[in-house]
């Protein structure tokens, strides 16, 4: 990790209107680096007739000799500070200057991992407040998880000064997350989001001099792209036997989001108290967890099949009682990933292909208004459900241009 280059300069100047009753101004030093200031009094005074301008006693009292030499002292220290702290740090601030010509806990590096500490602490609560989504708070923490898995395999360590974290180590870390199979790009950008957002903090708070991650692209996909199942890709899922009881399982609660469009998170949180019955059909009413916003999605019989086989008396549960245990969601969609090999799926399955999949497969291309499976789908508004439409738009013309192939020529029109 390379040491930056840094401007270092030194002035020395008295404060006219602070004047005691003897008329005596304070002497103050402001340290500057790289375009950042911070000013500090040295603790002595002195008459402003014998102060020049240009930041130096003037005059041959005993009062400006005095001020004279300690100020050439103060030079000196200075100068020799600057030489240690170059040698230690990635980087170097003003402040750094003033706390170590003070002694102020000189040796003291704020680390990376604290300020996510920090960071992840503010965000849940945030959350608890309900000014936050508790979405926020989750990014952050799983980004430190990540974090601490990347310094322990890359530099075998626990934890870096925030100070050391450079281009080098971001562009490390990049090429880290990337290499997470269970991870979709956009994901991987809202978690590197927030690795930014803390370097940032510490840039305003003076620990770094610049973002590492200035020219890192952290662009969305927005091209509308939604992975899903066919009906041919969801026959052979549902069909081909998987003899490893976690792989049957995982499968299981796949289809579920498959046939109710739930979210992995909204799965997981599913309660008995969601469920209503109303003229002897089951109706989910939950909460999306990302959004807040009401979902009511009639149960298709093949999830009701689902419910019963993991909870055969679920009418009688507690209404609290959660229906389904699912494990972490990262080892789902590597679950997923090897149960589409086993399937023969070419896509890569994760947790939300299966959400995609019911709004398309099984709603939309079987003719449910676009309405109706926003209100399912809980989105906020319509233009959210319209990119599930646009795929199937998509879909269509290229069915279209298969068949405009096979038909050509073969009906002639009369002239």
């Amino acid at each position: 990790m390379g040491t930056k280059r840094s401007t270092f300069a030194l002035f020395f100047y008295i404060n006219r209107k602070r004047q005691d009753k003897e008329k005596r101004c304070p002497v103050y030093l402001r340290i500057s680096v790289n375009g950042t200031q911070t000013a500090v009094s040295i603790k002595r005074s002195i008459l402003p007739k014998n102060w020049d301008e240009h930041g130096f006693p003037k005059g041959k009292s005993d009062e400006s000799k005095d001020l004279t030499n300690y100020i050439s002292i103060l030079r000196n220290k200075l100068f020799t500070i600057q030489e240690e702290l170059v040698s230690k740090e990635n980087f170097i601030t003003a402040d750094m200057f003033r706390r170590a010509l003070f002694g102020t806990e000189t040796d003291k590096s704020v680390t990376l991992m604290e300020m996510f500490k920090e960071r992840i602490e503010k965000e849940d609560t945030l959350f608890k407040l309900q000014k936050k989504t508790k979405g926020e708070y989750e990014r952050f923490y799983y980004c430190s998880k990540y974090l601490k898995q990347y310094l322990k395999k890359t530099y075998n360590i626990e934890d870096i000064s925030i100070r050391k974290v450079d281009r080098k180590f971001v562009d490390g870390f990049v090429g880290f997350m990337e290499l997470r199979p269970s991870i979709c790009h956009n994901y991987r950008m809202f978690l590197l989001q927030k690795f930014k957002s803390v370097l940032e903090t510490a840039i305003r708070n003076e620990l770094i001099g610049h973002n590492p991650f200035y020219g890192v692209s952290l662009a969305l996909n927005k091209d509308g792209k939604r992975n899903y199942l066919t009906e041919d890709e969801l026959q052979l899922l549902l069909t081909t036997e998987l003899k490893y009881q976690p792989y049957a399982e995982e499968r299981d609660i796949f289809c579920f989001s498959v046939f109710t469009g739930l979210a992995n998170i909204d799965v997981q949180n599913l309660i008995r108290g969601e469920l209503h019955k109303v003229e002897g059909q089951w109706w989910i009413r939950s909460y999306r967890h990302k959004t807040d916003v009401l979902s009511i999605i009639p149960l298709l019989p093949q999830a009701e099949r689902i419910i019963r086989k993991y909870n055969p008396d679920f009418e009688n549960l507690p209404n609290d009682a959660k229906l389904f245990s699912i494990c972490e969601v990262n080892m789902r969609n590597l679950y997923l990933k090897k149960i589409g090999k086993l399937c023969n799926i070419s896509k890569r399955l994760t947790t939300h292909v299966a959400r995609h999949t019911f709004a398309t497969t099984i709603t939309l291309s079987h003719d449910v208004p676009l309405e109706t499976v926003s209100k399912m789908l809980g989105h906020k508004s319509l233009e959210m459900t319209q990119h599930y439409a646009k795929i199937l738009d998509k879909k269509i013309g290229r069915d279209m241009e298969t068949l405009t192939s096979k038909i050509s020529g073969a009906y002639q029109l009369p002239v």
